[in-house]
């Protein structure tokens, strides 16, 4: 059984790393797995890694006008090719990808993984909301079947788009077998002595990285001394890692390793900066990984997670010593004395281990 997922590209945005760790499940299960990128690699960034076994293929060479007419063709030839087509959720490509279902609806099943409110991406369009809110209403429903990645994610959907609650799942990440190794072989050792501090995603401007790296230099400056290490990729990364020597800050910038679950576990705590959090991708590794989150009460997936499974604290966005006093108290005091206590194996096992990836598995495959 073959699989294509298609991405905007193969830069590590939430989509991409969904991608790679549902490939590697997929793989378990015998699946042959096809990555098809529609979008150049910004110059800037690194490419997301991917297991071996899959295969990423060439991103295919379009016109100009040839996006608004041969995208759709370009999805009805795909589906005619693939047992399933799972498609990113990026509004330039996958309502054509939808659009273009078409008679091939009940053989292709057709599958939007959605890590955004769609609302919220909506209004990152402009001009071209109303327009795009329209079709989006008369073609989502119309998709196989969606996955969502949080619960606001799914309610928006429901309340906003016209979508059958009985066509989306709700999952969590679908966390790999191969992170219960030690350390594999693609991955460099990690640095010694390790990193008290995490920080993953995407390194954009809305990730707040470099705010968190001035909170940083004022604990320093207070003698409270830590190590950062930075996962990630992305178009600030070069301005944070200058701001970081500027401010003597000690960090690590590891780009996105094929492992970063070994990362997580020898650290401390992880640091969620930013506001807007899509489907809170950081702190759900950190969940799987047994250490708590920080982050701020404005991001509203991480506030679903806090709310329900107690990972960690948020604080308020109005102070703005607060974040940086709360990860003194973390870093000076074990984590039973700041009321921390991991997910337990049964929650986890639900939602991360071999339950969650059948999960998974029956909404790609089933």
């Amino acid at each position: 059984m073959r699989l294509l997922w298609v991405l905007s590209s193969l830069e590590g945005k939430v989509g991409t790393i969904v991608a790679q760790m549902a490939s590697s499940v997929l793989l378990e299960h015998g699946w042959e797995i096809d990555i098809l990128p529609l979008n150049p690699l910004n110059p800037q960034v690194v490419s997301y890694p991917f297991p071996p076994g899959v295969e990423i293929l060439s991103r295919p060479q379009m016109s100009h006008f040839g996006v608004k007419i041969g995208t759709k063709g370009l999805f009805r030839r795909l589906y005619t090719y693939y047992d399933r087509i799972v498609v990113d959720q990026n509004l330039d490509f996958s309502l054509k990808a939808i659009m273009a279902i078409g008679k091939h609806a009940t053989d292709s099943h057709t599958i939007l993984i959605c890590g955004q409110v769609a609302s919220e991406l909506l209004a990152s369009h402009g001009d071209q909301a109303p327009r795009l809110k329209k079709l989006m209403l008369d073609w989502y429903p119309g998709a196989s079947r969606i996955i969502a990645l949080s619960n606001r994610i799914y309610d928006d959907l429901v309340a906003n788009f016209g979508v059958s609650p009985r066509q989306i799942t709700r999952l969590f990440l679908p966390v790999p077998l191969y992170v219960q190794q030690v350390q594999p072989p693609q991955d460099p050792p990690l640095p010694s002595p390790r990193a008290e501090v995490v920080v993953f995603g995407e390194l954009d401007p809305l990730k707040g990285l470099e705010g968190f790296l001035l909170m940083a230099k004022a604990l320093y400056d207070q003698g409270i001394l830590f190590r950062i290490a930075v996962l990630g990729d992305g178009p600030s990364r070069r301005d944070a890692q200058k701001l970081a020597r500027s401010l003597n800050i000690n960090c690590v910038f590891a780009g996105w390793p094929l492992n970063p679950f070994e990362w997580f576990r020898s650290a401390e705590v992880l640091v969620a900066p930013q506001y807007l959090d899509g489907c809170a991708l950081d702190a759900q590794l950190a969940m799987f990984s047994g250490i708590p989150v920080l982050g701020y009460r404005a991001a509203s997936a991480l506030g679903e997670l806090m709310s329900e499974y107690g990972i960690g604290e948020l604080v308020d966005t109005n102070g703005p010593l607060a974040l940086s006093d709360r990860l003194a108290q973390w870093l000076n005091h074990s984590r039973d004395k700041m009321g921390y206590r991991p997910l337990p194996e049964t929650i986890k096992e639900r939602l991360f281990g071999s339950a969650g990836h059948d999960a998974w598995m029956k909404a790609l495959t089933g």
